[in-house]
């Protein structure tokens, strides 16, 4: 399957090893400075890892907690359009704040026509 060879290709097994071996990452996840060697293995600079890494750790279940499991990479490689997408939504809208008080105001205008809708509904019967 594509996910099993991304992750091949990726050396993610490699990595999952080496953080069963190591005592503190077992239980938590590959760290950030795991995942920089295992990719600039592959020629991937230590900065485009970062934020690589940034980015799979801010995704997965609960918020980024510093180390990103085999599972979160699935999800992020799994997702990863989706994801490419929002940031060149948020880079249209004009950044994070921007992103965020446009998406605000949206919310609170689809709650405005929600509230309109029931009135309506709610009249006709």
């Amino acid at each position: 399957g594509t996910m099993k060879g991304a992750l091949k290709v990726l050396r993610f097994s490699r990595a999952a090893q080496m953080a069963r071996n190591s005592r503190p990452l077992q239980a938590s996840g590959i760290s950030l400075r795991l995942f920089q060697r295992v990719l600039l293995a592959d020629g991937i600079t230590f900065d485009d890892s970062k934020r690589l890494f940034r980015t799979i750790d801010a995704v997965q279940t609960y918020g980024p907690h510093g180390f990103i499991s085999l599972q979160s990479i699935r999800y992020a490689l799994d997702n990863a359009h989706i994801l490419a997408w929002l940031e060149t939504f948020v880079h249209h809208l004009g950044g994070q704040s921007a992103a965020r008080a446009s998406l605000e105001e949206a919310a609170t205008f689809a709650s405005s026509v929600r509230s309109a809708c029931t009135e309506v509904t709610e009249g006709l019967y």
